[in-house]
């Protein structure tokens, strides 16, 4: 698996303009199944690839979180909100917590 995942590497970085005019593209019109087409390809790749060959994406990828997320993790480490927060958490300029 790691020599395909080699190749993907080295594919995808040759392919990189391309994919980000498609990225562009799909920001720019949205298309109301792209959700749904999303879950397939997802669906359709995770069948061939197993995460745990590189667990790439979880180095290198922050988690996302919500008031709600930060709420309860705050309190199952028994921590004040804001002492979790500036322990554990970075806001990037779109203010999103990570």
């Amino acid at each position: 698996m790691s020599l395909e995942l080699a190749k993907f590497y080295k594919e995808s970085k040759s392919e990189f303009p391309a994919n980000k005019k498609i990225k562009e593209k799909l920001k720019a019109t949205r298309p109301k199944n792209l959700d749904a087409r999303f879950d397939q390809t997802h669906k359709q790749v995770f069948e061939k690839l197993d995460c745990l060959d590189c667990a790439n994406c979880c180095k290198t990828t922050s988690s996302i979180l919500i008031q709600t997320d930060i709420d309860r993790l705050s309190k199952g480490f028994r921590m004040r909100l804001s002492e979790f927060i500036d322990t554990y958490l970075f806001r990037d300029e779109e203010g999103l917590c990570f």
